[in-house]
């Protein structure tokens, strides 16, 4: 026997017969339809709300750490940024105020 009547022997073995002989294949289930990708939006990191947000959380941090010397370092570095984001608010609304 040659090399490809062994193949052809060994694909017929391979395959599945169905009733009378007859060659199917079967479908695979269709997945279910996916919804289209939600696109992330431009975040602009380096804005007065991000670096608010960052310094209110050294000051919480700065009171829940254990470490006296740690959390007094980093409480006070988180004052004067709290410091600057309040004068920076209220500035804002002063002239805003004498716009109006």
């Amino acid at each position: 026997m040659s090399d490809a009547q062994v193949r052809r022997r060994r694909k017929r073995k391979g395959r599945r017969k169905d009733e009378g002989g007859v060659y199917q294949q079967q479908q695979a289930p269709k997945p279910p339809p996916k919804a289209p990708e939600r696109s992330l939006p431009e975040w602009n990191w380096r804005t007065f709300p991000v670096f608010f947000a960052l310094v209110v959380g050294l000051v919480v941090m700065g009171l829940a750490v254990y470490s006296p010397i740690l959390s007094f370092i980093v409480f006070v570095m988180g004052l004067f940024g709290l410091a600057y984001g309040v004068a920076h608010i209220l500035s804002r609304m002063w002239v805003s105020r004498r716009r109006n």
